[in-house]
């Protein structure tokens, strides 16, 4: 998705690129399968909205990209983002514009995303030892609550690697893992809550 209105899957802004005048902006994609409809929010407010069947053919996670066009073969090649992009955040369905303005909005206040007090599931450590090779992850946890843990190499398939971590006396839980980063040079963990 570009704010240009250049080639495929483009979400038109009328030429006018609100993102270049040195400050940091608040940007929101979202694409609704059953319409094939996508919108652009950028600071809390709708861009840009219109049809776009692009993002159904993404059908792979190594086919998406943030802050990068891997489209070889489209004359120019592939293209990277030239500025700087922070706190990521990835759902499984559209969000309302209601939940993009509340998003903005606690962003603008330095609050959470999802309440003080660890009640949103967020990795705050990893740590790695070469000698004895092993990777340490912690996250913040709710007394009471189970969680578990995958690896993958792709972010397209994932391996549990622990189910039902009895969460921590006090706001953090903590996992040490040994086996998967055996012979590995680079992986993804995933941490899921349970009840």
């Amino acid at each position: 998705m570009r704010n240009d209105g250049g080639a495929l899957g483009a979400i038109n802004t009328g030429g006018v690129n609100p993102l270049l005048d040195g400050e940091w902006h608040h940007v929101v994609a979202t694409f609704t399968a059953a319409d094939e409809t996508a919108s652009l929010c950028i600071d809390g407010e709708e861009a840009a909205s219109g049809a776009s069947a692009f993002f159904s053919s993404v059908d792979e996670v190594n086919t998406a990209g943030i802050g990068r066009n891997k489209d070889t073969t489209a004359g120019g090649g592939q293209w990277f983002f030239d500025g700087t992009m922070d706190d990521f955040g990835l759902w499984n369905r559209p969000l309302s514009s209601a939940e993009v303005a509340f998003i903005y909005d606690n962003g603008l206040k330095g609050q959470p995303l999802f309440g003080g007090g660890g009640s949103g599931l967020q990795i705050t450590d990893v740590q790695f030892s070469a000698e004895p090779r092993q990777l340490t992850i912690t996250w913040n946890s709710r007394p009471g609550r189970t969680y578990g843990v995958e690896f993958s190499t792709e972010l397209s398939s994932w391996e549990e690697l622990e189910d039902g971590i009895e969460a921590a006396d006090g706001e953090t839980t903590t996992f040490t893992d040994t086996f998967a980063v055996i012979g590995k040079t680079s992986g993804y963990f995933r941490v899921s809550e349970g009840n």
